[in-house]
């Protein structure tokens, strides 16, 4: 599973328990590069999937979304495709190659947008928010 490959994962954990989704009808909000000596690439992306048992304070704020931030550390990007919009991505594929991890996002008919390797990724943020797009 991806999350086996995430560093400070500690606090998705907490919130999903047993059961954190799998990267797919995922939404997409930012992909950042950080140029320097190691190149820094920020992907933030709301999860498809709510938790099952939320936070007291989430559900006083009627919190219906997880935005999550991972942080890929020494990067490099090894494909791009720009032909697709990468507003379109809707899932990510995290795999162990060798030394390093492959990161591919992709559209909904499962074309590759983008594919990033990288030595570490790290879980840099996790947020709620009440998505008003998404309620009925």
């Amino acid at each position: 599973m991806w999350l086996s490959l995430i560093e400070k994962r500690e606090a998705l954990l907490a919130i999903y328990q047993d059961e954190v989704p799998d990267l797919e009808n995922l939404f997409l909000h930012e992909i950042k590069i950080t140029t320097g000596k190691d190149l820094i690439i920020n992907i933030r992306f709301d999860l498809g999937e709510f938790p099952k048992k939320i936070p007291k304070k989430w559900l006083d704020r009627n919190i219906n979304t997880v935005q999550i931030t991972l942080d890929l550390i020494q990067a490099k990007i090894e494909e791009i495709d720009l032909e697709k919009a990468i507003s379109s991505v809707d899932s990510i594929i995290i795999e162990q190659i060798s030394d390093y991890k492959r990161i591919t996002l992709r559209d909904a008919s499962k074309a590759e947008v983008l594919t990033i390797r990288s030595t570490w990724i790290y879980l840099s943020s996790l947020n709620g928010y009440q998505n008003t797009y998404n309620l009925s």
